[in-house]
């Protein structure tokens, strides 16, 4: 493999395509390690242990944060990256919507999640922003596990829904769907979203995954 990236351990920078980035050490190690072995699929488990220099414990979110920051800094588009790949456990796939799956998404969210879901789906199909705005989430088969839909209002920084069908959930994968939308937003230029509603576990959830609350809302009535 040509044009890798280089990498210069005096100031910890990496340069690609043009491209000039200061990296933090742990990152440095990652990316050190990918280009060891141009071509190779790295499990996050080794990652771990070669970055950290210990036995991984539940390191697939820790892993996704640091390659999606990697990306970030090297990658001229990280949502689309040319140098760092991800393929999830065995061929699970995290994609932008394209049309091939018009007819399986609705379909998929109706099972799944309810009315609502799809009707989301179908609307940004027919303003044709579907390739835009939503990720898709694909088992090895190709069949849709998960959906992360925005912008259902027409404003691009309102987020969600997102969701992994029941039988797939507790894998790490909600995750790494959540990170693979938040790259497609910031290689946009959308750097804040909004929710119009979570509850106390979505929260969690969010927080979890690195997000951090700006600002929160509460809808009051008055009963006479």
């Amino acid at each position: 493999m040509t044009n890798l990236p280089v990498l210069n351990q005096n100031d910890l920078s990496v340069s690609y395509q043009g491209r000039y980035s200061r990296l933090t050490p742990k990152e440095y190690s990652i990316l050190e390690t990918l280009i060891s072995e141009p071509g190779k699929t790295f499990s996050p488990e080794e990652i771990y242990r070669t970055a950290w220099e210990a036995e991984p414990f539940d390191c697939h979110l820790v892993i996704s944060v640091h390659i999606r920051h990697l990306r970030q800094k090297i990658e001229a588009n990280p949502s689309r990256p040319a140098f760092i790949k991800s393929l999830w456990g065995k061929g699970y796939r995290f994609i932008p919507f394209d049309y091939s799956y018009c007819v399986a998404l609705p379909v998929f969210m109706k099972e799944n999640f309810g009315g609502g879901w799809r009707r989301h789906a179908m609307e940004a199909m027919r303003r044709g922003t579907a390739e835009d705005v939503i990720v898709l989430a694909l088992n090895p088969e190709g069949e849709i596990i998960g959906c992360a839909n925005r912008a259902t209002d027409g404003n691009p920084s309102r987020f969600g829904p997102i969701g992994i069908a029941e039988g797939y959930r507790d894998r790490g994968l909600g995750s790494v769907l959540l990170g693979t939308a938040l790259e497609e937003m910031r290689g946009k230029g959308i750097d804040d979203m909004f929710f119009m509603t979570t509850d106390e576990d979505g929260m969690r959830y969010y927080l979890r995954n690195g997000l951090h609350v700006l600002r929160s809302f509460v809808s009051c009535h008055k009963d006479f």
